[in-house]
């Protein structure tokens, strides 16, 4: 998660393409945090981390899989 300092978030732009496969829609510039959450959501959903420039693209740690008996 995405934490902001000081209340500084800066925008980051993002392609069409990509607004649309993290389901931003709208404006071509979001707030760095709002930006993060959904390619956290993204890869939770998908598995797939989708890189936008301008970010620090940290993906999350897979989850390890609920072992089965």
């Amino acid at each position: 998660m995405t934490v902001v300092v000081n209340g500084s978030d800066p925008n980051v732009y993002l392609s069409n393409g990509t607004r649309i496969a993290l389901g931003l829609i709208g404006q071509s510039t979001r707030p760095q945090s709002i930006v993060q959450a959904a390619q956290e959501g993204y890869f939770a959903a998908a598995g797939q981390w989708i890189y936008v420039a301008g970010m620090p693209n940290e993906k999350p740690d897979p989850k390890p899989e609920t072992l089965k008996k």
